[in-house]
C-alpha cells in the first residue's frame, strides 16, 4: 500500500511500507521480479525511487531509499537493487547484505524524511554508484536466513537495533 508524505517545499515523496518480500524474491531467484520490463538505468529523480519506512508499531523511520535498475556505467547491464546512501551515492544492496553485520546497514539508512529530501535536493547529473565488493558466501548466508523467517520482521528488528545504537546521536 502506498502512502504519500508531505515534504519540505510542498513536494511529495512516495513512501511505502517495506517491500522486502520483493527484495528477497529477486535475490533468491537471481532475477528481477520486473523482468518483463526493459532494463532501466537508475536516476537521481526521487520519483523513480521508493522510500521504505522500517518503523514498526506506528513509528516513523528509519528509512531506506531504493531503486531497481542498471548502474549508468555498467559495462554489462544487469538489473540490481540500489540503495541511496545519505552521502548521495548509490550502492548495490547485496554489498551490504553480504557483510552479515547489522552495523554495516547503518550507512544506508536515513533517520528522517527531511534528511531524504535534503539528499535528493543535492543530487545532480548522473547517479554516482559506489562499487563495493559482494561477499558471495555472506550473501548466500543472508539469503538463507531470510528463508527461515519473515524478511519484514527481520528488517523491523534491525531498525529497532539501529534506533538503540543511534539514540542520542544527531
Amino acid at each position: 500500500m502506498e502512502e504519500r508524505w508531505e515534504a519540505d517545499g510542498g513536494s511529495q515523496l512516495p513512501c511505502i511500507e517495506p517491500a522486502l518480500y520483493t527484495i528477497y524474491n529477486e535475490y533468491v531467484s537471481g532475477r528481477s521480479t520486473s523482468e518483463d520490463r526493459l532494463m532501466r538505468t537508475i536516476t537521481n529523480d526521487y520519483r523513480d525511487a521508493q522510500i521504505l519506512n522500517l518503523g514498526s508499531g506506528g513509528d516513523r523511520g528509519p528509512y531506506l531509499v531504493t531503486q531497481t535498475g542498471v548502474a549508468p556505467s555498467d559495462p554489462v547491464p544487469k538489473t540490481r537493487m540500489f540503495m541511496l546512501r545519505p552521502d548521495g551515492r548509490w550502492a548495490d544492496f547485496n554489498a551490504y547484505a553480504s557483510q552479515g553485520n547489522p552495523e554495516a546497514m547503518d550507512e544506508i539508512v536515513f533517520s528522517s524524511l527531511p534528511e531524504v529530501m535534503k539528499t535528493f535536493g543535492r543530487l545532480m547529473g548522473r547517479p554516482q554508484v559506489v562499487d563495493l565488493p559482494i561477499d558471495e558466501a555472506g550473501l548466500k548466508a543472508w539469503i538463507e536466513r531470510q528463508k527461515n523467517g519473515d524478511p519484514l520482521e527481520s528488517a523491523r528488528a534491525w531498525a529497532l537495533q539501529y534506533k538503540t545504537r543511534h539514540r542520542g546521536k544527531t
